[in-house]
């Protein structure tokens, strides 16, 4: 199962109160968090979501800038430990989703964004063979408040948000597919978190995935 979502929309503390939720259950869980910056492919999508090079995440082509995020996917993948493969749940911080949205939202009219975000999935699901989440939760967050977290987050941490965070266009397009995924896909689950509490979305959140696993 898959948490989803815009920049700062609260996906790690969702990730993290669900994993603790379900371990309360008995359940094993392994939680998978994207992209992973430490390791050999995520190293290189920091250095392109930086920005500070000639070629970064918005000058890139969106199909090559995805291939970057899917082959992270798939090293996962095909790198799994044993202790993943035992788990009752794989809990997702960002998947395939999040890809097909963001690399879509880069893609120029409405119609290439979509023809773009449904060539990811096949190229994801179809190429790859990674796995489909039972169930992608997205948290529906206003633009506003994205940039302004991922804004305070940043700066926080003495850094700037990164060029995907602080570009108004892309995230008010990443919305709508999102969106428009949540209308197409049964299991692409829509939660509007604006104005909640932590706790509000995690109750929200939870009672989803109760009713995915039953």
């Amino acid at each position: 199962m898959a948490i989803e979502g815009l920049d700062a929309s609260g996906k790690s503390t969702q990730a993290s109160l669900l994993a603790a939720a379900l371990a309360i259950q008995g359940l094993r869980v392994d939680t998978w968090s994207f992209p992973r910056y430490s390791l050999f492919f995520g190293q290189r999508i920091k250095e392109l979501l930086a920005g500070h090079d000639d070629v970064s995440a918005v000058t890139l082509d969106p199909s090559s800038m995805a291939l970057w995020f899917a082959a992270d996917r798939w090293d996962a993948v095909n790198t799994m430990s044993e202790g993943a493969r035992q788990a009752d749940v794989i809990l997702l911080n960002r998947w395939t989703l999040s890809n097909a949205v963001y690399q879509g939202a880069r893609s120029g009219s409405e119609t290439a964004q979509n023809d773009l975000f449904d060539w990811v999935l096949d190229l994801e699901y179809g190429r790859f063979h990674l796995p489909r989440p039972t169930i992608n939760i997205v948290l529906d967050v206003s633009v506003e408040t994205s940039m302004s977290r991922a804004r305070d987050r940043a700066t926080g941490a003495g850094a700037q948000p990164d060029v995907y965070e602080s570009s108004a266009r892309l995230l008010y397009d990443s919305r709508r597919l999102y969106r428009r995924a949540a209308d197409l896909f049964p299991e692409v689950q829509r939660i509007e978190v604006d104005g909640l509490d932590p706790g509000t979305v995690h109750n929200k959140v939870l009672s989803l995935v109760t009713d995915t696993l039953r």
